[in-house]
């Protein structure tokens, strides 16, 4: 459901619609109605919204709009500073509010897409500390950090398959499901129980990528889901 604004919000969102109309036409952009139409639906949501979803929220509207020229009135909206781009766990594009000289970050959880917004005073000033002793001068910046939220972490099992792990997990093998040429077979890959690997891709169903001791392992799909592990132990 989307998040509604208050009175104030409201108010802000017509002037900055009365105002834009005004730079859209000056600027000679066709269909200023219906580009702003659709500001003012990006506008009354506080979500990060989807192609897809805006598309949805058009034609619940009334406002029939292709999802391609959805696309291209959203670039638009983004060249202007009225909107910016947010990267899902899938690298799927999402659009949120750009607001005027305030920043935020995000965390996004790769199981269920929550996304977190969070302000760090701490993570500002130690990125321009790094920026400052690099002689670099920053202009804007991004950070966004996945992951799996409380509500995921707690539905979680404990032990799972490796197959099942997510990109980015450090796990710990804790057993292999099948007979000795299998163990041998892992053995020889330099996998053992007890090791600690780091996931770098889960294919599912594709092979399952790995880092052990340095070196990068691909594990079918079928093999990986052989080898389970203890994840959330560090």
């Amino acid at each position: 459901m989307a998040v509604r604004r208050n009175h104030n919000e409201k108010r802000e969102r017509e002037e900055i619609i009365n105002k834009f109309y005004t730079v859209f036409s000056e600027d000679g952009l066709e269909n200023p109605e219906e580009r702003f139409k659709l500001l003012d639906l990006f506008l009354d949501s506080e979500n990060h919204l989807s192609l897809n979803k805006l598309h949805e929220m058009s034609q619940a509207a009334g406002l029939f709009l292709t999802p391609q020229k959805i696309s291209d009135y959203m670039d638009i909206f983004e060249r202007y500073g009225l909107a910016e781009k947010v990267e899902n766990q899938d690298g799927n594009v999402l659009y949120e509010h750009l607001h005027l000289g305030k920043h935020h970050d995000h965390m996004i959880c790769v199981k269920c897409g929550k996304i977190l917004e969070f302000e760090d005073a701490d993570i500002e000033h130690l990125q321009n500390s790094v920026a400052a002793y690099h002689g670099f001068l920053p202009l804007k910046h991004s950070l966004t950090m996945y992951g799996l939220c409380d509500k995921c972490q707690g539905e979680r099992e404990k032990f799972i398959r490796l197959s099942d792990a997510n990109p980015g997990e450090r796990v710990r093998i804790e057993r292999f499901m099948g007979g000795h040429r299998l163990k041998n077979r892992l053995l020889s890959m330099g996998l053992s129980v007890g090791k600690e690997v780091e996931v770098l891709n889960a294919g599912r169903p594709g092979p399952t990528i790995i880092a052990v001791d340095g070196s990068r392992i691909a594990l079918g799909h079928m093999l990986s889901r052989k080898v389970w592990v203890l994840v959330n132990h560090f």
